[in-house]
């Protein structure tokens, strides 16, 4: 999944993993609606998929209620770790 970038940037093969996995990092870290990173984009270096926080938030309605159903399902894990 992981390629090296100079860039720097964390790359992902397909456009389907980087979407996937923007919804669990938005969802782990809390970011509001503006926060964090937005979107996903092809690379033109290395051609992978990289997270970008410069164009508006693209998740679809249904990605948005997978990011908030993650949230709620982290709150509750976290809160029965610390029982």
């Amino acid at each position: 999944m992981y390629r090296d970038c100079p860039t720097g940037k964390r790359c992902f093969d397909s456009e389907v993993i980087a979407r996937e996995a923007l919804v669990q990092v938005r969802a782990r870290h809390g970011y509001s609606e503006s926060e964090g990173p937005q979107n996903v984009y092809r690379c033109d270096i290395c051609h992978a998929f990289h997270f970008t926080s410069s164009s508006a938030n693209s998740l679809s309605p249904e990605e948005k209620a997978r990011e908030k159903r993650e949230r709620e399902a982290r709150f509750w894990e976290d809160k029965f770790k610390n029982r």
